[in-house]
Parts: C-alpha cells; structure tokens; sequence
C-alpha cells in the first residue's frame, strides 16, 4: 500500500526529493495534483504528489524532514 509523504511545488523539487528517496532505496512514486490556485496569479506551477510504501514512510519522512520542529 502506498502513502503520500508530501506535495511538492515543481519538477524540479519532486524530482530532487525523488532523488533522495531512491538513493536510499525508497521506491517512490509521483503524481501530478491540481492546482489549487489560478494560474494567473501565482504563475505555472505545477504540484506534485510523492507517495512512498507504507513500511518506508517514517524513513522517508525523516530523510525530508530530518530536524521537525
């Protein structure tokens, strides 16, 4: 079973933390989610979903979280 870990906003970052997951040998997968604001006020940003396997979830959480607050 897969759960979602976060939502990113961009490619760019989806795919750095995708990158992160994998080198730690995390399959991951990514989803592209509506936009939740209009285009033309906050340009063209596309979000991503990241979900991971359920058993890797709090590996996962820590490895993009490390120092939670």
């Amino acid at each position: 079973m897969w759960k979602k870990l976060t939502e990113v906003d961009g490619e760019i970052n989806a795919k750095i933390i995708e990158g992160l997951l994998k080198t730690n040998n995390i399959e991951c997968v990514l989803e592209i989610v509506s936009e939740p604001f209009p285009k033309a006020y906050f340009g063209s940003s596309t979000f991503f979903a990241i979900y991971v396997k359920e058993n890797d979830f709090e590996i996962a959480k820590n490895l993009i979280n490390p120092n939670p607050i």
